[in-house]
């Protein structure tokens, strides 16, 4: 393994996990969460929005391992990844980073397709999600994948440099 690889593994387990250790920090040092209390309802008649929260109920039991952006999964395909690189296993080593990679993608991306969805039927269930802050936030979800997937790629051999 590189220090590439291990440096981008470090950054993508750092960024994924950056929101939410902002907030934890926060909370040590202040003792409040921001000063004010929020209470997150919603009542929209929307079909993606019904998909969402059906699934976010699906998947409760297993929430935790998305928690700190799905960092904990990282950590988990990490620790699988590095002793298979060891051994001489890089494919075995890289489908399991790749797999951890898919899920937290899959969950991350998920409510993306269902907010399109919602907007192109119609217009009144786009307020309800917020599509811009929904973009910007699956955009910064979609970086420490990408930063596994940099960290685990094959090495090119015999590649030509020069040309």
């Amino acid at each position: 393994m590189s220090r590439r690889s291990f440096g981008l593994w470090v950054a993508a387990i750092l960024i994924a996990s950056g929101p939410e250790i902002f907030f934890v920090i926060r909370w040590l040092l202040t003792g409040t969460t921001g000063g004010s209390e929020f209470g997150w309802f919603a009542y929209m008649v929307c079909p993606g929005f019904e998909i969402f929260t059906d699934i976010q109920v699906a998947l409760s039991p297993v929430l935790d391992l998305f928690s700190f952006g799905g960092a904990l999964l990282f950590i988990l395909g990490f620790a699988a990844w590095y002793p298979c690189v060891r051994a001489g296993r890089d494919r075995v080593g890289r489908f399991i980073a790749l797999s951890a990679v898919g899920v937290v993608l899959l969950y991350n991306l998920h409510s993306l397709a269902l907010m399109a969805f919602d907007v192109v039927v119609g217009e009144s269930c786009e307020s309800g999600w917020a599509p811009t802050e929904q973009a910007w936030w699956g955009l910064y979800q979609l970086l420490p994948p990408l930063l596994i997937l940099l960290a685990v790629r094959s090495p090119k051999r015999g590649a030509d440099v020069g040309s």
